[in-house]
């Protein structure tokens, strides 16, 4: 994220509650099957919002005081038109983060997705063992394939703290090298974001922490945190996250506040706006009925009401948003990794 937006987030956050980040999942479909997830069964390219309506959204969040905007999906680059969607939200003033599985085959699109103003890239990459990177992914290859799009990206994208990232999904398989992930990473000038196995029980592939596994995991995450408060450090989630996933993983109750749809937004590929992406089905508007609705009186009620419904989760993009809002040390941390002092 760059200095000007950090500015217009601050000056967002300050007096009153309104979205700063959209997560925006662009299509569904994937190039990949990670046991872990199942997202690529909905992903329909005909239900896909068009260039056009995403300008109209671009032009509308912008209005509304969003300053940063992650393209998700599924796998973003299944959309041929990933480059012109760039453009749209550069030219409407945001920032723009790229999350990604990294198997990118013709290497050009990145430099076309850079030179189109893309600010910041996360990368999947969850282990050191290439077998069990391809395990977990159902695909061959892949992780030779994740590395060098790390390469690429790190080539091209320069001088810019937290703009290269690699998001690594916590489990079972990995939780004893999350050291060494994170200084392997290190070689290639990314940051890391460790991301708890969301719930804990979406598969029974070896993937599941176990009591048995919860001195490990308190030894792990303790060294993690350690290693947050050393200068120069590449851990891009916060003290506070990093502690809250070591009790969420040891079965301790962790604070569920949450600003779904006061600080953050979700967008799914037909264009449909949400608190968050757990509410798709029981909350997504076109544009011009969420313009009302959010104008209207109850929309902060209804906001808490669907929050209260909610289990709570380990997303850290909203979680660190809100810690971002609401802990001044979380805050001191992200603003001291961007502005390096």
């Amino acid at each position: 994220m760059r200095i000007e937006h950090y500015f217009r987030l601050a000056k967002n956050l300050i007096g009153r509650k309104r979205p700063i980040y959209v997560h925006f999942a662009v299509t569904h479909r994937c190039s990949l099957r990670c046991r872990m997830c199942g997202i690529w069964s909905t992903g329909n390219e005909a239900e896909e919002i068009s260039l056009l309506d995403i300008n109209r959204i671009a032009e509308y969040l912008y209005s509304l005081g969003v300053v940063s905007i992650s393209l998700g999906g599924g796998e973003p680059l299944e959309r041929k038109d990933l480059v012109d969607i760039v453009r749209i939200f550069k030219k409407n003033k945001f920032n723009v983060r790229l999350l990604t599985n990294g198997i990118i085959e013709d290497s050009s699109k990145i430099k076309d997705l850079i030179n189109a103003g893309l600010d910041e890239v996360s990368i999947s990459l969850d282990i050191l063992d290439p077998t069990k990177q391809d395990y977990i992914c159902s695909g061959e290859g892949v992780w030779d394939k994740v590395v060098g799009t790390m390469k690429i990206f790190a080539q091209n994208i320069k001088g810019r703290d937290g703009a290269l990232l690699v998001n690594t999904v916590v489990s079972k398989h990995n939780i004893k090298e999350l050291i060494e992930l994170a200084q392997f990473v290190k070689e290639y000038k990314f940051y890391i974001s460790f991301i708890p196995l969301e719930n804990n029980s979406l598969t029974d592939d070896g993937f599941k922490i176990l009591k048995e596994d919860y001195g490990e995991v308190d030894k792990i995450y303790s060294l993690l945190i350690k290693e947050k408060n050393k200068r120069g450090n590449n851990i891009f989630n916060s003290t506070k996250f990093l502690e809250m996933s070591r009790n969420y993983f040891l079965g301790r109750k962790i604070n569920n506040d949450c600003d779904a749809g006061e600080l953050y937004l979700s967008i799914s590929p037909e264009g449909f706006i949400s608190f968050c992406h757990k509410f798709t089905k029981n909350m997504a508007l076109s544009l011009e009925d969420f313009d009302k609705f959010i104008k209207s009186q109850d929309y902060r009620r209804q906001c808490r009401e669907f929050r209260e419904k909610c289990g709570g989760c380990m997303r850290p993009c909203w979680r660190e948003i809100s810690f971002l809002s609401h802990d001044f040390k979380s805050f001191f941390e992200i603003t001291r990794l961007k502005l390096k002092f």
